[in-house]
């Protein structure tokens, strides 16, 4: 027997929000284990906040505001300012308007309702004790409580399963579309839940509800400590937002409620698992062809993104959930060191991980003086500053490096760092120059008379000793190296291929055929870049001879992933 507790987050007026849920569970879990009519059952602690619990309401929240220090209210003021100003946006690109008479109704002051929650224990209390009650009322007959909670909900059972001294023990929690990384929240909540026998942690790729909040990152990833094999970070590419039931009615959730739900477990939670630790295969996959007006756009990244992800399932069954994706806009800096801290956490001998990359590469002025040309190598993320660039050469060996011994990291970039944009027409190029005050440090310029654009070339004090983007990256005691593939030479420049009417990037279109057409096949990394080499010749993309990097004998050892 067992039971399933929904939590909503903020702005749930009526209390039977959780059939509408419950529908979109039994759908993917089906009705052996959990009868409909019985095992699924909601806490609707609205009516706290409403000074009604029996009932939705809506109207003027009836709650008195404590009181707050002047940080406080200053930090509530802030998050309603930035909440208010996206209703605004929201209702003006969707030719709706907002109704001032109704403020209840609006998320800002909601959100202004959490930052009381989060100051006031009184009031916590009285939230948290709707789930402490249901949670005892339900642990009387049950041998398992699974509790599935969205957005601040989240917020809610995490208080209860850590702070509650008699809490029944959980079979397994669900937290999907979750505030708890928000750095105004996650302070005291980082900690893994021990009567909890598994915690699957859900964000949706295109939830886009935290991505302004206070300045921070998308959220989803969480940085819990302890657990081990017990907690996971996982996501779905969902169209639907943050939408409760869009999660749960996402295609990709269904594996989740199945294994999370279905899974029959025993609940010694205090006792860490005995069972032998599988291998996790994990990818983050970064395009941009929209870059802001100054950068020149691209046209085949996303296509890249795409049909790395294609093979990646096809043809080495990489899990959904482990394949992270960040385009255009959403691929900043900050997002995209945030995803590789979750590609690479709790790395252990026999994982493997890929990084691939589709934009435009470049050139920056060297910070630490490691480069004997004076110049750091970088990739161009949305958000690409020259004066203050985020993800250089130096850090992406630094975070690299660490990695332990028997950890499989293939990185794979498709651009160069030398290019102007666009040449013979409509023929793109992944390059991006750096300002001529950049230039004029390393590179030796001739003017053909009458003409306006200067010839260069790289000045032979430099020209030959510069190490590529990640080239020869070790970690401690030289244990580790990653497995580099780069679409071409230092001086060439990664070109765009169009097949059917679309866009790649050429490189990563011949890998991925390449890989498609030997799949099950024995192949060499030596013979894989060979076989790519032969068919962008074949294909007459002119000047672009992708290149390998890696650990001694990399060009004789069979290529996985």
């Amino acid at each position: 027997m067992g039971k399933i507790v929904f939590v909503h987050g903020i702005g749930d007026p009526e209390p039977d929000y959780w059939h509408e849920w419950r529908d979109k569970v039994v759908g993917a879990i089906g009705k052996t284990k959990f009868d409909p009519g019985n095992d699924y059952h909601g806490v609707w602690w609205e009516g706290v906040m409403e000074g009604d619990t029996t009932k939705g309401k809506t109207g003027t929240r009836s709650l008195k505001a404590p009181s707050l220090t002047s940080e406080a209210s200053k930090l509530k003021d802030e998050i309603n300012a930035n909440i208010h100003r996206e209703l605004i946006r929201w209702c003006r690109s969707n030719g709706k308007s907002i109704d001032r008479s109704a403020e209840r109704g609006f998320m800002k002051d909601y959100l202004g309702d959490f930052i009381f929650y989060l100051l006031n224990p009184d009031l916590a209390d009285r939230v948290q004790s709707k789930l402490r009650e249901k949670l005892t009322e339900l642990s009387q007959n049950d041998s398992e409580l699974h509790i599935i909670c969205h957005s601040w909900g989240t917020v809610v059972a995490y208080d209860v399963l850590n702070g509650w001294s008699n809490c029944p023990k959980i079979s397994s929690l669900i937290t999907i579309g979750s505030p708890l990384w928000l750095p105004v929240v996650r302070n005291e909540r980082q900690k893994y839940l021990e009567k909890t026998a598994l915690w699957a942690n859900v964000d949706n790729e295109g939830d886009g509800f935290w991505d302004w909040f206070n300045g921070d990152p998308i959220g989803g990833y969480l940085t819990i400590h302890g657990g081990e094999n017990r907690f996971k970070n996982m996501g779905i590419h969902s169209k639907t937002g943050h939408a409760s039931t869009g999660y749960l009615g996402d295609d990709e959730m269904v594996e989740i409620l199945r294994n999370s739900l279905l899974a029959t477990r025993a609940l010694k939670v205090a006792e860490r698992s005995l069972t032998q630790r599988k291998p996790q295969n994990k990818a983050l996959l970064v395009a941009i062809n929209e870059y802001p007006p100054h950068i020149p756009e691209l046209y085949g990244c996303i296509n890249d993104s795409f049909l790395v992800n294609r093979t990646l399932q096809e043809v080495y069954t990489f899990p959904t959930q482990n394949i992270h994706m960040l385009h255009n806009s959403r691929a900043t800096t900050d997002r995209i060191k945030n995803k590789l801290e979750w590609l690479l956490d709790g790395a252990k001998g026999g994982d493997s991980f890929l990084l691939h990359y589709s934009g435009h590469g470049t050139q920056v002025p060297d910070r630490i003086g490691d480069e004997v040309d004076g110049l750091d190598e970088c990739i161009v993320p949305f958000d690409f500053d020259f004066d203050a660039p985020g993800l250089i050469d130096d850090d992406l060996r630094e975070l690299f490096g660490g990695l332990p011994a028997g950890v499989k990291l293939t990185v794979i970039f498709d651009c160069c760092h030398c290019g102007t944009g666009t040449r013979g027409g409509d023929v793109k190029v992944r390059g991006f120059m750096p300002p001529m005050d950049i230039l004029n440090r390393i590179y030796e310029f001739n003017f053909a008379e009458g003409s306006p654009f200067p010839l260069f070339k790289l000045r032979k004090e430099f020209a030959g000793k510069k190490q590529r983007l990640l080239r020869g990256v070790k970690g401690e005691n030289e244990e580790y190296t990653p497995v580099l593939l780069s679409a071409c030479k230092d001086s060439q420049t990664a070109k765009e291929y169009s097949n059917g009417g679309a866009n790649y990037g050429a490189f990563t279109y011949f890998l991925c055929h390449e890989l498609y057409k030997n799949k099950g096949k024995k192949l060499t990394y030596g013979n894989l870049v060979n076989k790519c080499n032969d068919s962008i010749l074949y294909a007459d993309v002119q000047d672009q001879t992708p290149q390998l990097n890696g650990p001694a004998g990399i060009e004789s050892a069979l290529f996985t992933l």
